[in-house]
């Protein structure tokens, strides 16, 4: 039966420069009878375009599908073979592996197969087949670190013919030195460049303050992957007729660059302000956490700008428009970064931001009736890598869209909620936060318990998922981001009720421990206005990373805050006076 659920519906992504025929699939019944499903059967939508970069999907699903049947499906997808291009496959799936085949028919440049977390594998002679048996099933844990670190895949890698002359460390350093002389070479300032770095650097009192700078003023630059609009095509169309790396001072001279141009811009200023720059590469953390491998360079997808500052290395992509000075990606934020350097290489951690730079305020005000309907206006500030994820989902939906999407997201929490007068701000500014302005009914918010009313004071967690429910926990533990939030409350009762014996909810940890959170409940009578503050915060060490053996201390842990967080009051109509008659003589 759990078979049949996952695969009501199946569905084939590639990318769409690879091209995609022959798809076919059929059901075959245990009597051996079998269905094929025909052309109108397989759909295809785009799930992600930027950059010049789009995802298609092809979904198909199997009526009436039965415990007992064979689903079988296939196409054929020619990829690229380009110099240091890859392709990875999934083998472990939600359900046992008998056996999964990588047979590489053909391809122009060298190649090679490597696998990853699988133990049963069998290679044949030249590494053209690989055949990997019994892989149990993977089944994801919250909050865990990227699958591939536990999850059976592999990758076929296509590489130059001068690599087979560099073997583990000796590639590595090679790769390094090349893409340092190259950096030192592209980046280099001239006059008109060295000035704009003076000028940008006037008064600036410190050296973040002065980088800081010299960032902003390169996100002022038009990002060719992230602009849509016509008035970049004609300068699109020239910079994609060039085969060398556009330079600083054409950068600024044009007024714009793909996100890898915008980088060198931001390098060049830095370095003709004085500061140390080096390229830096690295995996996705979402993909690889970690680099440091023999041929650990094959994954090293990603760029920044290393830049020392005092004895430390700090990174910076300013080519990523979303993410500020002083902060990091999802992507970057925590993997292991190669400094490419022409004496000598070397790697360092990219850190994970503070909890205090990744800040949300969540305000509520709001009236609650004597049929438990409640009616409010809400109010959502987020900073740090919160607005970076939510600017980032956001970036080519329309506002429409976005209402649709956050309707869809309160109805999974509430699902009366009536939502109204969305209005958004500051999507594009990063200086800012993200802020979020709506008006909301929810009828039936709290739960009539006779004459009385119960409901959470917390409008921001009602009915949320605790985090861990599981009794064991199989992989490490690893929180997307540190982070605080602060919620503030405000809910005016209905005339006539009162609080009905109410508390503050527990306080879990105190205010100089990594995760804590702590309440405020207060009561006004003359004004029935109840405030409410919470405030939270995750990894304030930094740390986001556990090993399993941590699982119950941190579960036990987060119960303790999901049972405050989600703590409910209980209101009842006020006693009403009785009435004493008059003395009768």
């Amino acid at each position: 039966q759990k078979g049949v659920e996952q695969s009501a519906i199946l569905s084939i992504t590639f990318n769409k420069d690879y091209k995609v025929s022959s798809i076919a699939a059929r059901v075959v019944k245990p009597n051996g009878s079998s269905t094929d499903l025909g052309s109108s059967d397989f759909h295809q939508t785009s799930i992600y375009k930027r950059g010049g970069v789009e995802l298609k999907r092809t979904s198909f699903s199997f009526p009436n599908l039965q415990p007992g049947d064979v689903v079988e499906y296939k196409w054929i997808e020619e990829i690229v073979d380009e110099y240091f291009s890859r392709y990875n496959f999934i083998c472990q799936a939600e359900v046992p592996t008998r056996e999964y085949t990588i047979d590489v028919q053909g391809a122009r440049t060298d190649f090679d197969l490597m696998w990853f977390n699988c133990s049963n594998v069998e290679r044949q002679p030249k590494g053209k087949k690989i055949v990997i048996r019994n892989l149990p099933p993977f089944v994801e844990e919250p909050m865990m670190p990227p699958e591939n670190e536990f999850r059976g895949w592999m990758t076929i890698i296509f590489s130059h013919p001068y690599m087979r002359f560099y073997k583990n460390d000796s590639a590595w350093q090679m790769l390094g030195e090349n893409l340092a002389e190259d950096y030192r070479l592209t980046i280099t300032a001239n006059k008109t460049v060295q000035a704009k770095a003076k000028e940008l650097s006037a008064g600036a009192t410190e050296p973040n303050e002065q980088l800081a700078r010299l960032y902003a003023f390169s996100q002022t630059m038009k990002n060719f992957s992230w602009a849509n609009a016509d008035s970049v095509l004609a300068q699109k169309k020239k910079r994609d007729a060039e085969d060398n790396y556009q330079t600083p001072a054409t950068t600024m001279d044009r007024g714009g660059g793909y996100p890898g141009d915008i980088d060198r811009l931001f390098a060049g200023l830095a370095r003709a302000s004085g500061f140390e720059v080096r390229r830096a590469i690295s995996a996705d953390r979402e993909t690889k956490l970690s680099i440091k491998t023999p041929r650990g360079w094959i994954f090293t997808d990603r760029n920044s700008v290393a830049v020392k500052v005092g004895d430390q290395w700090r990174f910076y992509s300013p080519g990523h428009p979303l993410v500020p000075a002083g902060l990091n990606s999802e992507k970057d934020a925590g993997a292991t970064a190669y400094i490419c350097d022409e004496k000598k290489s070397f790697f360092s951690a990219i850190p994970f931001p503070r909890a205090e730079q990744t800040q949300t305020r969540r305000t509520g005000n709001f009236a609650l009736d004597e049929e438990g309907n409640l009616d409010g206006t809400v109010e959502l500030q987020l900073g740090g890598l919160a607005a970076v994820r939510l600017r980032d989902r956001w970036w080519n939906q329309s506002d429409d869209e976005i209402t649709k999407n956050l309707r869809e997201v309160l109805a999974e929490r509430l699902p009366t909620a009536e939502l109204s007068e969305v209005k958004l701000e500051n999507r594009s500014d990063t200086s800012r936060p993200l802020q979020v302005n709506y008006t909301v009914r929810v009828p039936g918010y709290a739960t009539s318990i006779g004459t009385r009313l119960a409901f959470a004071p917390n409008f921001f967690e009602v009915n949320t998922k605790e985090t861990f429910t599981a009794e064991h926990r199989q992989f490490p533990i690893f929180f997307d981001f540190a982070k605080q939030e602060h919620d503030d409350i405000r809910i005016t009762l209905p005339e006539g009720f009162t609080l009905d014996g109410a508390s503050a909810p527990a306080p879990v940890g105190t205010p100089g421990e990594a995760n804590h959170a702590s309440y405020t409940l207060k009561y006004s009578g003359k004004t029935r206005m109840l405030s409410y503050e919470r405030h939270h915060v995750l990894a304030n060490d930094g740390i986001v990373q556990f090993q399993a053996e941590s699982y119950d201390v941190l579960k036990r842990l987060l119960g303790r805050i999901y049972g405050s967080d989600t703590h409910q009051l209980v209101i009842k109509p006020k006693a009403v006076p009785a009435v004493t008659s008059p003395a009768i003589s």
